[in-house]
C-alpha cells in the first residue's frame, strides 16, 4: 500500500469522502507508473465505486473514470477502455463541467490512438480519433469563455494547441505528413511565452513528422527549452537523433546524461528501453575508439572490430519503430552493411566470411533487395558445402534461399518447397522456419486459407531456443552483465551531476565553513571534480573557519593532482591560516600563520612542496612561532626519524634556499644523517647540534592542526582533520537487457522482445514523469488535482567524488573563471627505481661503509640477482656493475639489520633473507683502502 492509499483509508474512516476518492485516484495513477496495472485498476474503481456510493461526487468519480480508461488503452483492452470513456463523458455532463467534457472528447481521441499503437485498433479508428480532436476544438471554441485558466486542461489556447498536436500525430500515423506539418503549425501559432511544456510537446512531435534532415536541429531546440520536469525525455530524442544522424558520440553522452542527471523521470518501460540503447551505444562508442586510434592492440584483429560494430548498429537499429526504419534505410548502408563488408576485407580465415555473408544477407533482407540477399545466402551455401559443414547448417540456408525466392515470385516454388519439407523433417527449427516462411508466402498472395494451414502447421513444430554460437562477437563486453556497464557509464560522466549546481550552492558553506570546493580537495582521485568546481565559478582561494583555503586541504590529504588543478586555477600558493596545529599539551609551540607550503613540508609530502615551490611559493615565509617550512621539514624528519635519500636531499635543498633570505638563526639547523653516516653509528644517542634544538624537540608541537590562540575558546570551530569517504554513485537500475537478437531471416528461432518507441502524442495518463520515450505520448493536462511532488531541494546536494586514475581518459572542461595559470612542474628527487622480478630474483640493496678519513660518500644501490648466488658471487657482481667502488677493496660484507655484523661471507641470498618469498635484502659492504 503506497502513501497516498494509506492517506486515503484515514480520509475514509474520517469521513471526508470527497478527499478520499481525491487520494484513491493520485494512489492508482502511481501505482500504474510504477508498473502494478492490476492494483492500480483496483484502486481506481474502489475510489469510482465509493464516489457512486455516496453520491453528489461525479466530478470526483469522472477522474476516476478518465484515468481507467487512459490505463485500459495504454494495456490494449479496448473494450473496457471504450466503457470507461463513455461513463467519463457521461459523468462530466451530470456535473455540468465543461472542462471535463471538452476533455473526454480529448481522451477518447488519445486512447483510440494508443490502441491503434497496441495493434488493438484498426485506421478507420485512427480517423475516428481525429474527428474526436475536430470536435473537442469546437467545443473549447464553443464554451471558450467557461474555461478557467488554472484549470485542469488549462486556458483555451493551450487546449486547442494540444489538440492540434495529437491530430498532427494521428495524421502522420496515417502518412498524411504534409498534414501533419501544417497542423504544428497550428499549434505553434496558438502558444504564448509561457507554454513550455505545449511547446515541448510540439517539438517532439515534429521530430517525428519533419524531414530527417532537420531532425537533430528540431531536437536541439526541444532541449534548450524543455521544462526541468521534461529533460529526460528532450536528452532521451536528442540522444535518438544523434545516433541516426551518425553523431555517436554525442548521442551516448546525451542518453547518459538523461540516465544519470534524470533517472527519477523515467517510467519502467522507458528506463529499460533507454538502459538497453546505453548498453549499445557505450559499447559502439569503446569499439569505435579502438578501431580509430592508432595504437590497435594486437588481440583484436579489424575483422572482430568490424563485426562487433555492425552487430551493434545491428542492435540499435532494432529498436526503431518501422516507420522510422523506413525512413533511415541509410543508416542499415552507412553504419551495418559497411562493417559487415570491412569483415571480408579483413577475413581471417573460412568462419569469418560465413559470419559476414550471413550479417550483410541479412541487411540486405531489411533493405528489401531481396535479389541482392539471395545473392549473398547462395555465395554462403556455397563454402558451407565447400568446407563440408553439417547438414542442419546447410538447410538453413537452403531455406533463406528459398524465402528470397518467395519475395520475388521465382518460379518453380511449390516444387522446390516440396523437397525441402522431406529434407527438414528431422530439424525442428528449420521446419518451423520452412512452414512460416510458406504460410508468409500465401499471405502476400491474399490466399488466407493456405497460409492459415501453414501457419498452423508451425505452430504445431516444438519451438526450440538455441544459442546461435557464430553471434558471440562482443569479445570485450561479454563478461560484463548491463548492471556493470551502467556503472562504467555511470563513472564516465559523474560530472555532469555538478551541472546543477547553482551559484549558491557553489559558495554555501557547511558549519565549518567549508564549501564544496574544500570537501572535493580532500578526496584521493578526485581532480576532475575540482577542476570542474573551479571551472563553474567556485572561489579557490575561499577559507574556512579555520582560515583553511581548498589548496590547504589538498596538500594536508596528500593530493597532488588536486593540488596541481587547483594552482592551475589561480590558487594562492602563499595563503595563511588562522588555525595552527592541535597540540598535546600547553606547554608546546602554537604555530599560527601556517602556509601550504609549512603544511607539506610538516607531512613530509616532498612532491606537492616542489611543485609548491615550481609555482611561487615563499620559503621564508615564517608561521606565528617564527618557523619556516625548513623548519617544519627538519621536525617531521627528527619526528619521523626518516632516512629516506629524497626526503634529506630535498631538506638540503630546502635549507639552501631558503638561507638565500637571510641565516636561519633562531632556528638551528637540521643535522641530516645520510645513510651512510647512520652505519657508522653503533647507536642513536647522538647529541643533538647545539641546546636549541633539544629545546625544539622539547617544545615541538604535534603533526596535527589546532586552532591558533585567538580561536582556542571558540566552540563552533571544529578541529581540522583530514578526511576521506567514498563517492556518491547513483545506485544502478535493475533491469534485464535481452540478448543480442539471432539474426536469422525468419522466425524459427526466438527472437527477444523488441522495443517500440511510440508516437509522441497529447496522452492523458502520462505524468511528466511517467513517459520518457521519444514517441510515448503525455498528457495534456494533469488527471490529479492536488500539488504535483516536487525533488528534494538542491540545496541537499553534496560534493561527488569521481574515482579516477590519471592516466585514464578525460573528459576536457573550457574553464570558466578564474583563468587557469601555467604550473610548472620539477620533481626532486627523480622517482625510484623499478624491478619487475621473477620468482627466482631479489633486489639486493648495496650499502658503503668507507675506511675512516676517507671523507667520500657512496650512496646506496640496488641491483636485481639470483637467489641462488653466494655472497663472494654478490662482491663480484657488485665490483663490476657500480664503478664508484673500484678502487676500493671489499673487506667484509653482513646484513645491514644484523647490528653484531657477522658476515655473511659463507651463505647464498636466499639464506640471507628473513622470508621466502622476501623482495628485498639490504647489506652493507666494509670497504678497505685501494
Amino acid at each position: 500500500m503506497n502513501k497516498k492509499e494509506k492517506e486515503a483509508r484515514k480520509l475514509l474512516h474520517a469521513g471526508n469522502f470527497k478527499d478520499a476518492v481525491d487520494k484513491l485516484n493520485e494512489a492508482g495513477l502511481e501505482l500504474h507508473r510504477a508498473g502494478d496495472s492490476d492494483k492500480a485498476i483496483e484502486v481506481l474503481e474502489e475510489g469510482s465505486k465509493i464516489a457512486l456510493q455516496y453520491g453528489k461526487l461525479q466530478y470526483e468519480r469522472s477522474f476516476c473514470e478518465r484515468a481507467l480508461s487512459e490505463i485500459h488503452a495504454d494495456l490494449g483492452n479496448k473494450e473496457q477502455c471504450l466503457r470507461h470513456i463513455q461513463k467519463f463523458r457521461t459523468l462530466s455532463k451530470e456535473c455540468k463541467d465543461k472542462s471535463q467534457e471538452q476533455l473526454s472528447y480529448h481522451v477518447e481521441a488519445w486512447c483510440l490512438q494508443q490502441l491503434f499503437l497496441n495493434g488493438k485498433a484498426e485506421r478507420t479508428d485512427l480517423e475516428e480519433a481525429i474527428k474526436k480532436t475536430k470536435e473537442s476544438r469546437n467545443f473549447v471554441k464553443k464554451h471558450e469563455k467557461e474555461f478557467k485558466p488554472d484549470g485542469v486542461g488549462g486556458p483555451p489556447h493551450k487546449r486547442k494547441a494540444d489538440l492540434y498536436t495529437l491530430e498532427a500525430q494521428l495524421q502522420h500515423q496515417l502518412g498524411n505528413t504534409k498534414e501533419a506539418m501544417n497542423l504544428l503549425a497550428k499549434t505553434a501559432q496558438c502558444l504564448k511565452s509561457n507554454d513550455k511544456s505545449t511547446k515541448f510537446e510540439m517539438l517532439r512531435t515534429k521530430c517525428s513528422v519533419a524531414p530527417v534532415s532537420q531532425r537533430i536541429d528540431i531536437a536541439e531546440l526541444m532541449d534548450d527549452d524543455a521544462p526541468e520536469e521534461k529533460k529526460a525525455q528532450a536528452l532521451t530524442e536528442l540522444s535518438h537523433q544523434y545516433v541516426l544522424g551518425k553523431m555517436l558520440e554525442r548521442g551516448y553522452k546525451a542518453l547518459a546524461h538523461a540516465l544519470i542527471m534524470h533517472q527519477k523521470q523515467f517510467g519502467r518501460d522507458d528506463l529499460q528501453d533507454s538502459v538497453k540503447r546505453l548498453c549499445i551505444l557505450y559499447r559502439l562508442v569503446k569499439y569505435s575508439e579502438i578501431l580509430k586510434s592508432n595504437k590497435k592492440s594486437k588481440q583484436y584483429s579489424l575483422c572482430q572490430l568490424h563485426e562487433a560494430i555492425g552487430d551493434l548498429y545491428d542492435k540499435y537499429y532494432q529498436t526503431l519503430l518501422e516507420t522510422e526504419k523506413k525512413e533511415y534505410r541509410q543508416f542499415l548502408k552507412e553504419n551495418i552493411l559497411q562493417n559487415y563488408e570491412k569483415m571480408l576485407e579483413f577475413k581471417r580465415n573460412d568462419e569469418d566470411v560465413l559470419r559476414a555473408n550471413l550479417a550483410i544477407a541479412l541487411v540486405y533482407w531489411d533493405l528489401e533487395e531481396y535479389s541482392k540477399s539471395r545473392k549473398i545466402f547462395e555465395q554462403r551455401l556455397e563454402l558451407l558445402e565447400k568446407i563440408g559443414a553439417s547438414e542442419d547448417k546447410i538447410l538453413d540456408t537452403r531455406v533463406s534461399i528459398f524465402n528470397c525466392k518467395t519475395k520475388i515470385n521465382f518460379p518453380g516454388l511449390e516444387r522446390e518447397f516440396d523437397v525441402l519439407k522431406n529434407a527438414v523433417e528431422p530439424f525442428n527449427n528449420t521446419k518451423r522456419e520452412l512452414y512460416e516462411v510458406w504460410a508468409n508466402y500465401w499471405s502476400d498472395k491474399n490466399d488466407e486459407e493456405q497460409a492459415t494451414i501453414w501457419r498452423d502447421a508451425a505452430e504445431t513444430v516444438p519451438e526450440v531456443l538455441i544459442r546461435n554460437q557464430d553471434d558471440e562477437t562482443d569479445f570485450l563486453f561479454f563478461e560484463y552483465s548491463d548492471d556493470d556497464i551502467l556503472e562504467k557509464c555511470r563513472d564516465e560522466n559523474e560530472l555532469l551531476k555538478l551541472d546543477r549546481l547553482t551559484d549558491y550552492q557553489l559558495t554555501k558553506t557547511n558549519s565549518k565553513g567549508e564549501t564544496l570546493l574544500h570537501l572535493a580537495a580532500m578526496k584521493s582521485d578526485n581532480h576532475r571534480v575540482v577542476g570542474k568546481l573551479c571551472s563553474l565559478g567556485s572561489k579557490v582561494d575561499a577559507k574556512d573557519n579555520g582560515g583553511w583555503t581548498p589548496l590547504m586541504e589538498a596538500v594536508a590529504n596528500n593530493q597532488c593532482g588536486n593540488v596541481k588543478v587547483l594552482i592551475r586555477f589561480g590558487a594562492d600558493v602563499n595563503a595563511k591560516s588562522i588555525q595552527s596545529f592541535e597540540c598535546d599539551s600547553p606547554e608546546e609551540i602554537n604555530h599560527g600563520n601556517l602556509t601550504p607550503l609549512m603544511d607539506a613540508c610538516t607531512n613530509g609530502y616532498i612532491e606537492i612542496a616542489q611543485i609548491l615551490i615550481d609555482n611561487k611559493a615563499r620559503v621564508d615565509l615564517r608561521d606565528k612561532s617564527g618557523w619556516t617550512a625548513y623548519h617544519h621539514l627538519k621536525q617531521h624528519i627528527e619526528d619521523k626519524e626518516v632516512t629516506d635519500e629524497e626526503t634529506l636531499k630535498f631538506a638540503e635543498y630546502l635549507r639552501t634556499v631558503t638561507q638565500n633570505y637571510g641565516p636561519l638563526v633562531d632556528i638551528p639547523v637540521c643535522n641530516i644523517k645520510t645513510s651512510a653516516n647512520r652505519l657508522n653509528q653503533e647507536s642513536d644517542d647522538s647529541p643533538p647540534d647545539d641546546v636549541e634544538d633539544g629545546i625544539i624537540l622539547g617544545m615541538a608541537a604535534s603533526r596535527k592542526r589546532k586552532f591558533s590562540s585567538e580561536y582556542e575558546n571558540s566552540r563552533n570551530l571544529n578541529k581540522r582533520k583530514q578526511r576521506s569517504g567514498e563517492n556518491m554513485r547513483m545506485s544502478p537500475p535493475l533491469v534485464h537487457i535481452p540478448q543480442k537478437r539471432n539474426i536469422q531471416p525468419s522466425s524459427s528461432y526466438v527472437q527477444p522482445r523488441k522495443i517500440y518507441r511510440q508516437t509522441s502524442s497529447s496522452s492523458l495518463t502520462s505524468n511528466p514523469r511517467y513517459s520518457m520515450s521519444p514517441r510515448r505520448s503525455m498528457s495534456p493536462s494533469g488527471t490529479i488535482r492536488s500539488a504535483p511532488s516536487v525533488y528534494a531541494g538542491d540545496d541537499d546536494i553534496q560534493v561527488v567524488g569521481v574515482r579516477r586514475s590519471f592516466d585514464r581518459p578525460q573528459v576536457q572542461i573550457a574553464p570558466k573563471l578564474p583563468s587557469p595559470a601555467f604550473v610548472h612542474q620539477r620533481f626532486v628527487p627523480s622517482p625510484r627505481q623499478q624491478f619487475d622480478l621473477n620468482s627466482s630474483e631479489i633486489v639486493v640493496k648495496c650499502c658503503f661503509q668507507l675506511p675512516a678519513g676517507s671523507g667520500d660518500e657512496i650512496r646506496p644501490e640496488k641491483l636485481p640477482m639470483k637467489r641462488t648466488m653466494s655472497i663472494s658471487e654478490v662482491k663480484t657482481t657488485v665490483i663490476s656493475r657500480i664503478p664508484a667502488i673500484s678502487q676500493f677493496k671489499i673487506k667484509a660484507v653482513w646484513n645491514k639489520d644484523d647490528e653484531d655484523k657477522c658476515g655473511v661471507d659463507e651463505l647464498t641470498l636466499t639464506q640471507v633473507a628473513d622470508k621466502p618469498n622476501q623482495r628485498e635484502v639490504a647489506l652493507v659492504f666494509d670497504l678497505g683502502a685501494p
